[in-house]
């Protein structure tokens, strides 16, 4: 049966401000740690999450079709009940010392190879150290939340829907790296925006505005969003809310499963 595979959380990086500060000096190869984060999804063609133990082939490539293959490795990976998996590239077989650049992930699952190929940023990687203390929370929400229905007429009421949340401590200042995956269905004309909040304060999601991390909207279409936010925090505790708002007279908005997942990394 045919898999589709979604991206939740791109490849990560240990110092990323500071390795965005050398992207505009020319490279062709660039430095590999031992290992690197990568988390996805897989649902099946009908749309609902795999949940079995798969067999995935992970390959790099210098291009984005064809191309050389510069490493490859095989995995056994049993997605959770939502169908959402973390592992390690590098684990099985040892990542060569350099990397073209760009680089270029193909992945198999059980034999059938996902299009396109997911591209390495100038910065792709982190490293799974001793040392660097990269910590992971999470949160997950059931897919049976109940729809919400907007009432009134002109302006439109603003609905406030259940969101999900993450309170966690760090001991020392932090870059977070905040992702964020699910399902949000408005119908028949509502929309439905998606707010960041780090500690109560709403932050810009990428594209500028605080309620953009839900682009491409078009109801009353599925929308699925990743890669929310960077956020530097300081030492302490620290609360991660992703909030939904549904809006347009006489609609219903539903919010489904969900998945939020930060990771703290250690300036």
């Amino acid at each position: 049966m045919k898999k589709i595979f979604i991206l939740l959380a791109i490849f990560l990086t240990m110092g990323l401000l500071l390795g965005m500060l050398n992207l505009a000096k020319p490279a062709h190869a660039q430095s590999v740690p031992t290992i690197i984060s990568h988390q996805g999804r897989l649902l099946n063609a009908s749309n609902q999450p795999v949940t079995t133990n798969v067999s995935v082939v992970f390959a790099i490539y210098d291009a984005a079709s064809a191309g050389n293959q510069v490493w490859t490795e095989t995995q056994s990976i049993t997605p959770d009940s939502l169908g959402f998996y973390e592992t390690f590239l590098g684990g099985v077989t040892a990542l060569p010392s350099t990397l073209p650049n760009p680089s270029y992930l193909q992945i198999t699952v059980q034999s059938e190879t996902l299009s396109p190929r997911l591209q390495f940023g100038s910065v792709p990687f982190a490293q799974k150290a001793g040392s660097s203390r990269v910590q992971t929370y999470s949160a997950q929400r059931s897919p049976t939340q109940a729809p919400v229905t907007v009432s009134g007429s002109n302006p439109p009421t603003w609905n406030a829907i259940p969101g999900l949340s993450t309170t966690f401590s760090v001991s020392r200042s932090s870059t977070l790296d905040i992702n964020y995956s699910g399902t949000i269905l408005g119908y028949p004309t509502a929309g439905v925006h998606t707010f960041l909040f780090v500690d109560g304060n709403p932050i810009n999601c990428p594209g500028g505005v605080a309620d953009s991390c839900n682009p491409g909207y078009t109801p009353p279409n599925w929308v699925r969003t990743s890669n929310v936010g960077l956020v530097d925090v300081g030492s302490g505790s620290h609360t991660v809310e992703i909030r939904f708002i549904c809006y347009g007279p006489g609609s219903t908005c539903y919010i489904g499963e969900g998945f939020l997942v930060v990771r703290a990394y250690p300036q």
